[in-house]
């Protein structure tokens, strides 16, 4: 629980809304290389206990994408901005997985997350 109050406390401050920050899009890699930076930081701090991830949309998407590459004990996507952000996730991460999407998101259409759930191979 400790991590999550860290990075709730801390990456507030670290990421702007969109269109107020002075960089450009760069299709979320910097995104990914800063989470597993901080992914990497966080096991090395806390390894005493299991390490979740999660992100809400384009978070979710950025979640998946480090998932993918540095699989955590689990991971928590709320409303993914799949519909963006899921092409070219080459797979699908191995870890125990919760997917929360409500029906009447006004950015994430649950009908692009149950296309993009329904395609995906059940849990191990």
């Amino acid at each position: 629980m400790h991590l999550c109050v860290w990075a709730l406390q801390h990456c507030d401050s670290i990421f702007a809304a969109p269109g107020t920050s002075d960089g450009e899009f760069d299709e979320g890699v910097g995104e990914v290389e800063d989470a597993k930076a901080a992914l990497a930081w966080m096991r090395a701090e806390y390894d005493d206990g299991p390490l979740w991830l999660g992100g809400f949309s384009f978070g979710a998407a950025i979640a998946v994408k480090v998932a993918l590459e540095s699989p955590p004990d689990g991971l928590i996507t709320v409303a993914p901005a799949v519909h963006q952000f899921a092409h070219g996730f080459g797979g699908q991460p191995e870890c125990r997985w919760l997917i929360v999407q409500g029906d009447q998101d006004e950015l994430v259409d649950i009908a692009d997350t149950i296309e993009w759930v329904n395609a995906l191979r059940p849990g191990t």
